[in-house]
């Protein structure tokens, strides 16, 4: 049924974004698209028949107020039927395509189609699995970024850590070599104190020998002068 094409369109709020899209596609040589801008869209005003075996196709579906149109364009002259016999009437005598609950199309221009139909090669079927992958895509996508970022925060993390373990090192490091020195000095010292300790008990030694000599040199001159 030809009434099913406009599915496979791009519906966009005004003619003005269509042409600047098909402008770009010339220009960059993308392909061909129709579009179906809102603002140009004459919904017929169709009147159904008073039946409860006919049900105009929009009132099965969910849309926004804002693609009303739209949907009247492309469903509006589409109507649901009980059985094959109540959409051939409809169709011949209200010239509305009509769609049976089996499935079943009969077209207003007297076309009907019927049959065994794999919903498996549905082109709505695909296009709703291609929205789905695409959703998946996006969400693992987002986890991918987040996980990213967190690598970028756990990398930076570590940097810091390493930053402050090798400062640690740096700063033991400088300290076993003050100790180290600190330690040769005193040894050093102790040396040095050890040395001095030895010379000076040399030289208390040589003193004392000098007092004794001083000592024996008065006695002698005390003699001297008591013999005079």
């Amino acid at each position: 049924m030809g009434n099913f094409s406009p599915l496979l369109k791009l519906l966009l709020g005004t003619d003005k974004i269509s042409t600047r899209i098909i402008r770009h596609l010339n220009s960059e040589k993308g392909g061909r698209v129709t579009f179906i801008p809102l603002n140009r869209l004459r919904p017929p005003n169709v009147a159904y028949p008073d039946s409860s075996d006919v049900v105009p196709l929009v009132k099965k579906l969910k849309f926004s107020t804002r693609h009303s149109a739209a949907f009247q364009q492309v469903f509006g002259r589409t109507v649901v039927c009980r059985d094959l016999d109540v959409a051939t009437k409809v169709a011949r005598t209200n010239g509305l395509d009509c769609i049976t609950l089996e499935g079943d199309q009969v077209s207003k221009k007297g076309g009907m189609t019927g049959g065994f139909y794999d919903h498996r090669s549905s082109k709505l079927k695909f296009m709703d699995t291609i929205r789905q992958s695409m959703r998946s895509i996006k969400l693992k996508e987002d986890t991918l970024t987040d996980i990213r970022a967190n690598l970028v925060e756990i990398d930076q993390e570590i940097t810091k850590l390493v930053g402050e373990q090798q400062k640690l090192e740096g700063d033991q490091a400088r300290d076993k070599s003050n100790f180290d020195q600190t330690k040769q000095d005193i040894c050093s010292a102790n040396k040095q104190r050890a040395s001095i300790v030895k010379a000076l008990e040399k030289k208390e030694k040589l003193l004392a020998n000098a007092r004794n000599q001083i000592d024996q040199l008065r006695s002698n001159i005390a003699t001297k002068k008591a013999e005079m």
